[in-house]
């Protein structure tokens, strides 16, 4: 038997698993990702989710600054990023990254990045 799920359902059983990590607005990403590459037939698996994704920026489990400290070491070498502001060392970091993963800026601002 199948379920057809939106991301709010999806957001009240994450946090029912204790995995409310994501913004709803990074659910329905998520969920369009999925049906984009497997035409709605992806089974919800809350904690893959959880592995194979990862949200940054504001209501999310992951601040700004979490982004910047874990993907910066990307940018070794580049003596210049380290004196860039903030949002332009974000912006540094999605142009580099958008090259290896899937990466998008959802319309909350926030960055939503494959893991896999």
């Amino acid at each position: 038997m199948k379920m057809t799920i939106d991301a709010m359902f999806a957001k009240h059983i994450m946090r029912d698993y204790g995995r409310d990590y994501f913004t709803t607005t990074a659910l329905e990403a998520i969920f369009d990702y999925y049906d984009e590459i497997d035409d709605g037939n992806t089974e919800f698996d809350p904690i893959a989710i959880c592995c194979e994704w990862n949200e940054y920026g504001d209501g999310a489990a992951l601040g700004f600054s979490d982004f910047v400290n874990d993907y910066s070491y990307l940018m070794d070498g580049d003596e210049d990023f380290n004196d860039l502001d903030d949002d332009d060392k974000i912006d540094t970091l999605i142009n580099e990254i958008d090259a290896r993963t899937y990466i998008m800026q959802l319309e909350n601002g926030n960055i939503l990045l494959a893991v896999f």
